[in-house]
């Protein structure tokens, strides 16, 4: 007969078991596979990125002997240029180290230095770089030291480039002075040149002058412009001043403009003619468009009929989009011959574009 088991015995075999039990859990959790990933097969874990550092700026060239060495190893001269006129900007007493690279007898570096004074836009710098064109012999590195200084754009220098104008210079210094003028070209200017045009005996000086105002192409020049215009009760071939004031406002064919070309025209006898109407056949300005429209069209009760030709003259000037519905109206439609003769002739002008 079998002795049944006393609780202490009972008590040590249940804890051998469930150290037994334990033991054996531990095991198979150490020697498991490891569990599959989550990511998509073929593709890494994600690990944790880290930033990496931000790459520093390349250092700006301090002087212009740097700025003339970085040209001279990359050979980028857009970069120099940029980076001479920023120094000559921030340093205005840098005169002297901009003239040495222009007078250093290296082409590239010249026209590095050129720049510069350009930037610099003092009378001293223009100056200089107009004597180093004067001694530079004619072919790419006088053009281009050339196109330097009609960059120049300070309107403090407008009476050193009228007295420019006054020297009678060759022509390429001329027509660079000229170009400058027009860069900071405003009305106060323009009362300046008529000034010195009346007060001159001088031909070419004259000339000169006037030249300088077809250059000044620019809106703020539009009521100086105008000005001159209305003191001239009838623009003709031997008014210099007026029939130039009418062709550079035709260029700049804003709305205000050329109302008041507009205007000269309706004012004129019947059957006179003026150099009025080639200035506004030079128009070609998107704001003005509307209005030749409107005139071409005979739709401005004050027009005339040889506005009304100017007007259309000016359509040719436009893209085929903008004006062949209104010339091809004009053709088909207009009961004067003069008119569609005109409008055709200005439809072949836009079409041969």
């Amino acid at each position: 007969m079998s002795q049944k088991p006393q609780p202490l015995e009972v008590f040590i075999l249940a804890l051998l078991l469930a150290c037994l039990t334990g033991c054996s859990k531990k095991t198979e959790t150490n020697t498991a596979e490891p569990a599959p990933s989550s990511s998509a097969p073929g593709k890494a874990t994600a690990t944790k990125a880290t930033a990496s550092p931000v790459p520093r700026p390349p250092a700006r060239p301090s002087s212009p002997a740097e700025i003339a060495q970085m040209l001279k190893s990359t050979g980028n001269k857009e970069a120099a240029y940029t980076a001479i006129r920023e120094y000559a900007r921030r340093n205005p007493s840098s005169f002297a180290d901009l003239s040495a690279l222009l007078r250093g007898g290296d082409a590239d570096l010249a026209l590095l230095g050129a720049h510069g004074l350009s930037a610099l836009a003092t009378p001293e710098a223009a100056t200089d770089l107009i004597a180093v064109i004067r001694a530079t012999q004619p072919g790419l590195s006088k053009r281009q030291l050339t196109e330097t200084l009609a960059s120049f754009a300070n309107p403090q220098l407008s009476a050193f480039f009228l007295g420019v104008l006054g020297a009678a210079p060759e022509r390429e210094v001329l027509s660079a002075a000229q170009r400058a003028l027009a860069n900071a070209a405003d009305s106060a200017l323009l009362h300046e040149v008529v000034q010195r045009y009346e007060a001159s005996n001088s031909a070419p000086e004259r000339e000169n002058l006037v030249a300088a105002m077809r250059h000044m192409q620019n809106p703020n020049c539009v009521e100086g412009l105008l000005d001159i215009l209305n003191q001239q009760r009838v623009v003709s071939s031997t008014d210099p001043l007026g029939l130039a004031a009418a062709d550079t406002l035709g260029i700049i064919g804003s709305q205000a403009a050329v109302s008041n070309l507009f205007a000269h025209l309706w004012s004129l006898r019947e059957g006179s003619s003026s150099p009025v109407f080639d200035s506004i056949g030079r128009v070609m300005n998107p704001e003005s468009l509307p209005l030749l429209a409107s005139v071409a069209y005979g739709q401005v009760p004050s027009a005339s009929l040889y506005s009304r030709m100017a007007a259309v003259q000016a359509l040719g000037n436009y893209s085929a989009q903008q004006v062949q519905p209104a010339l091809n109206w004009l053709i088909q439609n207009d009961q004067n011959a003069g008119i569609r003769e005109a409008a055709t002739n200005a439809l072949k002008r836009v079409s041969g574009r």
